[in-house]
Parts: structure tokens; C-alpha cells; sequence
């Protein structure tokens, strides 16, 4: 909104299509690009991802969920020095923290990558604290909750005074609720950055099990020759298909994703469970036949 007041044209596309995106960039000679982690991801996936010229790129923007550091420092590899980050919230219009592009290439020639795991600074006219439930100020490197203030803060949830009553502190600060994380997303948020071993242990290991499951199973049954079936998990972009731990951890980092993420997995358990009970009767049935033989 922000560039069409400065008279920018916009390239309108009807979702995240490659190797579309990439194209347009580069046959409109794009200048400001915005997307979250995971529609990065899939680009960096591409395998066409450095076959386009991104030189006309000044600030690709990155924001709405964490970002993978390995992944951010590809992205600087491939897309160049652009990347930059801002975080906020419908009720405080995105822009409560900032990362430039120059402190993203700070942080890399530093020996600072570990502030790429990070959001940025507060912006100049909306301050940033850390408050605890007894709503106390915290110090530096306490975990509790973000609050922000300012202008640009909203005056409260039309017609709903219970709904704006329980995001607004005493002390005048708006609460974003952004510490109420569940452990699942904390421990995949932790590993940014980490081993991969640990990457695997806390996180694709618990969630890829309900799918190892279920291929373990139905793969059993398809061996004994009396039942068989493909599962495919295709993403919301054309011509690219997940994992099933891939499209859980994806849904988790988009706000709002939880329950999607949690819906894949009861289906993923209930096939599991299905193909189990199926498994246990063909053997039985197996079992009957020899005997009768």
C-alpha cells in the first residue's frame, strides 16, 4: 500500500507460482518483494531458483514467522544483499521491529549470525519491552511477553471492549501475546540455527513419526499382496508436493496454522490406525488360510 502511494506498479499473481515469481521479477525488474519463510523455502527448492536476474532487487522482505538462519543465509546467497525483516501484528501494523538489509550482512561478516535468528530492532517511534504476567517491566534477557506502544497501536476491537480489555496492560502498553507459543513451535523455533542432529532429534523426528507409521504399515500390507495404497500430500503451490513433516512444520509457522497442523496429524494418525486394524485382519485372514491348507 505503502509503494502504490508512491506511484510503484504492482505485479498481481494469484498465489505463489513457479518458476512465475521469478520470472516477473525479473522481466518487470521488481525492486520490492515481500513473502513468509515458507513460500521462501519452496523457492530456494527450485531447482531454476539461480537461473533469474535479481539485480533489480533493493528490499525483499521477510516477515509473519521465524525464519530458518541456514535458510536466510542461502537466500542472501542467492537473492543477494536484499533481505530484510519486520515484525508486527494486525493491531500494530507491522512494523514494531525492523532488520535492514545492511545489519543482516553486518551480522554475516561479523561473526554475528546468530542476530539473524532474531527480528531485528524496535523502530524509532514504537518502543518494545519484555513484561511478565504481573505485568512488570523485565530486563534484558528475561523471557516474557512482547508489548509494544504507539501511534500506530489500534484504539481497540470494534464493539468488542472484553476483547481489547484483555490485550490492554494497566500500564498503558498493548499486550501481543506473543510469549503464549505452544512447546512444539518453541522447540522448533530453538533449533534455528542449530545442528542438524538436533534439527532431526526435536523436530523431524517427532513429527515425521505419524507418516513413518503409516508408510511402515501400509508398505507391510502392499508386501503381503492383499491390499495396497499411495498417499500424496500436495502443497498449495503447483507442481511441488511435502512431506508430511515438511507441510506440519510449514503450517506452524504461518499464525494461525496450529489447527491445520494438528488436523494433519489426527488424519495421518487415524490412516495410520486404519491401515493397522487392516493389516492385523489380512494377517488373520492369512493365518486362516494356511491353516486350512
Amino acid at each position: 500500500m505503502s509503494l502504490m502511494g508512491l506511484g510503484a506498479t504492482n505485479i498481481i499473481m494469484n498465489g505463489v507460482q513457479l518458476p512465475e515469481v521469478m520470472e516477473n521479477i525479473e522481466k518487470y525488474g521488481v525492486t520490492n518483494l515481500f513473502l513468509p519463510p515458507t513460500a521462501i523455502y519452496v523457492m530456494l527448492a527450485h531447482p531454476e531458483v539461480r537461473n533469474y536476474d535479481y539485480s533489480s532487487l533493493d528490499y525483499f522482505l521477510y516477515a509473519a514467522a521465524p525464519m530458518s538462519v541456514d535458510k536466510l543465509k542461502e537466500a542472501i546467497d542467492v537473492f543477494g544483499p536484499v533481505m530484510a525483516q519486520s515484525y508486527g501484528q494486525a493491531e500494530a501494523p507491522m512494523i514494531c521491529t525492523y532488520m535492514s538489509p545492511e545489519q543482516h550482512i553486518e551480522a554475516l561478516t561479523t561473526n554475528k549470525a546468530h542476530r539473524l535468528a532474531s527480528c531485528g530492532q524496535p523502530c524509532l517511534l514504537t518502543p518494545v519491552e519484555i513484561m511478565d504476567d504481573e505485568e512488570n517491566i523485565l530486563p534484558v534477557g528475561e523471557r516474557g511477553e512482547i508489548i509494544v506502544r504507539g501511534t500506530l497501536v489500534m484504539a481497540g476491537y470494534y464493539k468488542n471492549k472484553d476483547a481489547t480489555d484483555e490485550v490492554s496492560a494497566s500500564n498503558g502498553w498493548h499486550r501481543t501475546g506473543d510469549d503464549r507459543l505452544l512447546q512444539a513451535a518453541e522447540d522448533a523455533a530453538a533449533t534455528l540455527g542449530a545442528s542438524p542432529l538436533r534439527v532431526f532429534l526435536t523436530v523431524t523426528l517427532p513429527m515425521a513419526m505419524p507418516g513413518v507409521l503409516a508408510g511402515a504399515v501400509l508398505g507391510f500390507a502392499k508386501a503381503m499382496g492383499e491390499f495396497g495404497a499411495t498417499i500424496t500430500f500436495v502443497s498449495s503451490v503447483q507442481g511441488e508436493t511435502q512431506t508430511l513433516s515438511l507441510a506440519v512444520y510449514s503450517f506452524l509457522q504461518v499464525p494461525g496454522g496450529e489447527s491445520a497442523a494438528v488436523k494433519l496429524v489426527i488424519i495421518a494418525v487415524a490412516v495410520a490406525m486404519g491401515a493397522l486394524l487392516r493389516s492385523e485382519w489380512l494377517a488373520r485372514r492369512m493365518a486362516r488360510k494356511v491353516s486350512g491348507a
